[in-house]
């Protein structure tokens, strides 16, 4: 798969869509969504933080509003930062720094506290390129919330017949030119050097019967978070 392919789709569809300062401020103080209430539980005490695949900033800039006080890099090679570093500038959002790169030539020596890579990471063929970028701009002990596609959730959605009723959203669920999903195992064992603390939804099988439409729309992904280990 070209990476060309999947920067044009990114490009056309603006992921995860436009959005309002209305909309942010709603998340403040109190987050209200689960899948960000994980993000801020490991969010909340980290200086530096790279947020990789950022899109139109959502969540660099609802956090970078949430925590004045850290410091924000965030990386896409999409259109859709465009829209991420507009927001930020008309609204005086001035502890982030958007940066429009393919992630897999990102270049830096700043060493980062926390990453967060949010339904990104299945979408990258060279895979194993992006863990190890990921490795080496984490610094010792730090935290990484990584959120990916599950095989459960990618079933349920070929089973249920889904109303998405966000555009955004099928095309990135149905169109996407190119995405994978992984088991647990799976993810342990790429991120073997790290160790797993948590993960959204504790229990995948349990909530997939639970909420399976849910589960589904955002193909079932799951937040694992990590901690790099150190080595003595």
């Amino acid at each position: 798969m070209n990476d060309i392919a999947i920067k044009n789709f990114y490009d056309q569809i603006q992921f995860p869509g436009h959005y309002s300062m209305q909309e942010l401020e709603y998340h403040i103080p109190d987050i209200k969504n689960p899948f960000l209430q994980i993000i801020d539980r490991y969010i909340g005490n980290k200086k530096n933080i790279l947020d990789i695949g950022c899109g139109t900033g959502l969540i660099s800039n609802l956090f970078a509003m949430r925590y004045p006080h850290s410091q924000f890099v965030s990386i896409d090679f999409a259109d859709s930062i465009e829209y991420a570093t507009d927001f930020s500038k008309i609204y005086n959002i001035n502890n982030i720094d958007y940066v429009k790169n393919n992630f897999l030539k990102f270049d830096t020596d700043v060493k980062f506290d926390c990453i967060v890579c949010q339904g990104v990471l299945h979408h990258i063929p060279e895979i194993q390129t992006a863990i190890d970028n990921i490795d080496r701009l984490l610094s010792p002990d730090g935290i990484l919330i990584l959120g990916v596609y599950h095989p459960i959730g990618k079933l349920l959605k070929n089973i249920i017949r889904l109303d998405y009723k966000n555009w955004v959203l099928y095309q990135d669920q149905e169109c996407n030119p190119f995405e994978q999903s992984f088991t647990k195992n799976a993810i342990k064992q790429m991120f073997s050097n790290f160790d797993l603390l948590d993960q959204w939804p504790t229990n995948i099988v349990g909530h997939a019967v639970k909420n399976p439409l849910r589960f589904s729309q955002s193909g079932g992904l799951v937040v694992y978070i990590f901690q790099k280990t150190v080595l003595y």
